[in-house]
């Protein structure tokens, strides 16, 4: 029978420390594990810089990124750099030519820069300053770099899941919160410093079109004195989004001719970048605008936060939606009761008249039970109503029910309501008179004459 070898991954001679490229496939490894379950871009980042300083020998590392102007932005770095000037056209070179370069300084120092792969997020070169250059600097530099970009490809892919999932908590969050809001004003400062928080920018504004004075009105206006703003109609960047009814992400706030500068210049604020999408009704008619100001990673808004804000923003739409029904629904139902109200009063001026409008001005705020008696025609029901509107329950229901008129075989599902399939014919759920006078007044007409078996 043939002999079978067999071999352990701590076997492989390219791990082991004592081989030349052992400690290099190591780290990348290191890397690659560490990006899968990384926390946050600034804690592995230490790390891997960490590792690599240690791996090729360098006292300065860090991670640049090429920004406009052209320029460079240090990204975050590691140890200590010794150098009059910065390497840019070092720099510039190994970006346009795709490949390592390392050089030698008038002082002596070896600075050397490693591309990483082409639309790795948040850099583009590695780049070292060192003492002295191994033979194999170049390769071995560029070969983590490589391996680097994966990892920060893992890491941008995880803390967008890790995102995207706190972005929807905060939709659900604020979602369950609509139905318990008595005022739109705390609601929607809420919902702006949300969005501040998930997007991760330093300001951002709600703005609902006011179409009778043709105006936009920021509320809430976060970092503005008296958190309100009114602009005109048609102005800025808000202005252009709610005429196309389209969401617009600004990289450059004073390259873009649309943005308007003079808020800037009354407020001293200085914006940078910023993300606009629009708001909409249920009929999706364009009824505001909801702006997120200035990443705070100085980084451009990317179509997540798009889709984030405009979640936002539909959360947003339905509040104002939800409590203007509302307070409509309250105005009607004051204005009802106040109609019901002014025509129930007892008349009269006797003794009796007015020693009974006395007592129902006593018993109104009460909870106790009430027993009216009366002859048929006297007006107890009028009586029960002045209890009623008197009270602190006029706003909510007051529901007569005639006694009398109920069959020993009703009485039950009348008062007390029943649910579907309870009984022959109970094809529906219905409420029975105590439950939809639940908050209200009860008024029970001719109890007297109720079935002796009910």
């Amino acid at each position: 029978m043939a002999t079978t070898d067999w071999k352990t991954i701590q076997q492989v001679s390219l791990l082991s420390p004592a081989h030349a490229a052992g400690t290099l496939m190591q780290l990348s490894g290191k890397l690659l594990s560490e990006g899968v379950k990384a926390a946050n871009f600034e804690t592995f980042m230490r790390l891997a810089l960490s590792e690599i300083a240690t791996e090729l020998s360098v006292q300065w590392i860090a991670l640049i990124q090429r920004i406009p102007g052209p320029s460079w932005a240090t990204v975050i770095e590691h140890g200590q750099q010794a150098l009059a000037m910065r390497p840019v056209a070092l720099w510039d070179n190994a970006l346009e030519r795709d490949a390592a370069g390392v050089s030698k300084t008038d002082q002596g120092r070896i600075v050397a820069a490693f591309p990483l792969t082409a639309g790795t997020p948040f850099g583009h070169l590695l780049v070292t300053v060192g003492r002295h250059a191994d033979a194999d600097l170049a390769e071995s530099g560029l070969l983590i770099a490589r391996t680097l970009s994966m990892a920060l490809t893992l890491v941008d892919r995880e803390l967008q899941n890790r995102r995207q999932v706190e972005r929807l908590r905060s939709t659900l969050n604020i979602a369950s919160k609509l139905s318990m809001a008595e005022d739109a004003a705390p609601l929607l400062e809420q919902i702006a410093h949300e969005a501040t928080r998930l997007l991760n920018c330093d300001r951002s504004s709600i703005f609902l079109w006011d179409k009778e004075r043709n105006e936009v009105e920021a509320r809430p206006a976060l970092g503005v004195k008296g958190a309100s703003l009114r602009l005109p109609f048609g102005e800025g960047i808000v202005g252009e989004t709610l005429k196309t009814g389209q969401a617009i992400c600004v990289d450059d706030a004073y390259d873009d001719p649309r943005f308007n500068q003079e808020v800037d210049r009354k407020s001293g604020y200085r914006t940078r970048n910023l993300i606009c999408v629009p708001l909409r009704d249920a009929s999706n008619n364009v009824v505001g605008a909801f702006e997120g100001i200035n990443h705070n990673e100085n980084r451009p808004f990317t179509q997540d936060d798009v889709e984030c804000l405009t979640q936002l923003g539909t959360q947003a739409a339905v509040a104002l939606r939800n409590l203007q029904e509302r307070n409509l629904l309250h105005r009607s139902n004051s204005q009802l009761a106040e109609q019901v109200t002014k025509g129930v009063s007892i008349i009269g001026d006797s003794m009796a008249i007015t020693a009974l409008r006395d007592t129902v001005r006593r018993l109104a705020n009460t909870d106790l039970p009430v027993l009216v008696l009366g002859e048929s025609g006297t007006g107890k029901e009028v009586v029960a109503q002045s209890l009623h509107y008197a009270g602190n329950r006029s706003n909510c229901p007051f529901v007569a029910v005639n006694c009398a008129a109920l069959t020993e075989s009703l009485l039950e599902s009348e008062l007390f309501g029943h649910e579907r399939g309870a009984f022959t014919d109970a094809r529906d759920m219905r409420q029975g008179k105590f439950e939809l006078a639940d908050g209200g007044t009860l008024f029970l007409d001719e109890i007297g004459d109720m079935s002796p078996g009910g």
